[in-house]
């Protein structure tokens, strides 16, 4: 088998046309057609799905209670969209011994992939209770129930989580984000003082409490708490720049903020970081500094969001001086508005910028129009 899945391999690297052929040498020289469990296992992990469906009717053919091949035919069929006939593959395969926990999380999956969460619910709890169960039923119930809103139930699962895995975090970060989901950041404080950076995961207890100062809108108290643990940090991981961008904003210290986000751009990436420092520009009036930062990220992402057009129109027409390059300056702004306006609903604030467009090149009835879209919504939604 190794050499025919070493056959496989090369031709999915350089493809000849020849892997039905090389499969088909396989099916046929094998005495036990449960041989070539192996190679339906590696088609299915290099998205052959197709194939791999083939090897496993195959083998199911002449093994029909083959409770692994039937596990793997529900993963080939969920791949291939094929949800009904997955549901049955990972149901057969609990009945007739395969991979209990692996085929019970991925049944629910499948369960509520149809809609039927209960289902997925009672799988779930059924697995969770076994002598032998891991954290991946629990996690998933913490999952459903978190979709679900239901977050006192989570709240439960994660403490099973908790007692399941001491030594780790990730069960008292489950139990506070039920809190985050209700708003209830008061609670999730106490919450967090309760247990006061446990085993020594101090960089993701850090960053939760300073997380939830920030939604309870004391930035003054978060930066003061943020400072004194600095030096215990990792002061070059990305989450330690967002939670530093987000305090100097809050802070409204633009210097500190520009610092953070300029580093979440440079280094990460991030580019609604681009934006944040862009914004801050605009404040200051330096447009031909925001449009640096705005102009590569308008043309790449195609207008994804509204807010970005908006603030590219803002700096693209106040940077302009003469008048000749105004002009030209708010015909290309338009074009802007009116691809923005294909790819998404575009915001009062865009409209409002598009309205002062056409007037400046003198189209009184598109800026009409605009400033008339802008003022029914805003009658619509006022209080």
């Amino acid at each position: 088998m190794q050499e025919t899945i070493r056959r496989i391999e090369e031709e999915l690297k350089n493809p000849s046309g020849n892997l039905d052929s090389v499969i088909s040498d396989a099916v046929s020289s094998v005495k036990d057609i449960q041989e070539l469990l192996p190679i339906a296992e590696f088609l299915s992990r290099n998205k052959q799905y197709p194939e791999a469906k083939r090897v496993l009717v195959k083998i199911l053919n002449a093994h029909p209670e083959d409770g692994q091949a039937l596990y793997l035919l529900g993963n080939v069929s969920v791949a291939l969209n094929e949800i009904e006939k997955a549901k049955e593959c990972y149901a057969k395969s609990l009945r007739l011994g395969g991979p209990a926990e692996k085929a019970t999380a991925a049944l629910a999956l499948v369960e509520k992939a149809l809609g039927n969460k209960r289902k997925a619910e009672q799988l779930l709890k059924e697995a969770g209770e076994s002598e032998k169960a891991s954290l991946l039923p629990q996690l998933m119930l913490y999952s459903l129930y978190m979709e679900q809103s239901r977050y006192g139930e989570a709240r439960k699962t994660a403490e099973g989580i908790c007692s399941n895995l001491p030594q780790s975090y990730l069960g008292f970060h489950s139990y506070l984000l039920t809190f985050f989901e209700e708003h209830k950041y008061e609670e999730a404080k106490q919450y967090l003082e309760s247990i006061r950076e446990p085993f020594g995961n101090v960089q993701e207890y850090v960053l939760d409490y300073v997380s939830t100062l920030l939604l309870m809108k004391k930035p003054a108290e978060a930066d003061v708490y943020w400072q004194s643990k600095v030096d215990s940090l990792e002061t070059d991981s990305l989450e330690f720049m967002r939670i530093e961008a987000q305090i100097a904003s809050d802070l409204q210290d633009k210097d500190r903020a520009l610092k953070a986000n300029k580093i979440l751009y440079e280094t990460y990436s991030i580019e609604d970081a681009a934006i944040s420092i862009a914004t801050l520009y605009i404040v200051d009036r330096a447009f031909d500094k925001a449009l640096e930062y705005l102009k590569p990220i308008i043309y790449k992402k195609r207008f994804t969001k509204a807010y970005y057009s908006a603030l590219f129109l803002k700096a693209f027409c106040e940077e302009q001086v003469t008048s000749a390059v105004a002009e030209a300056s708010y015909k290309e702004a338009i074009q802007i508005y009116e691809e923005a306006v294909k790819k998404n609903a575009v915001n009062t604030y865009v409209m409002s910028f598009a309205a002062e467009c056409y007037r400046k090149i003198g189209d009184t009835e598109n800026a009409l129009r605009c400033e008339s879209l802008v003022a029914d919504f805003r009658r619509q939604y006022s209080v």
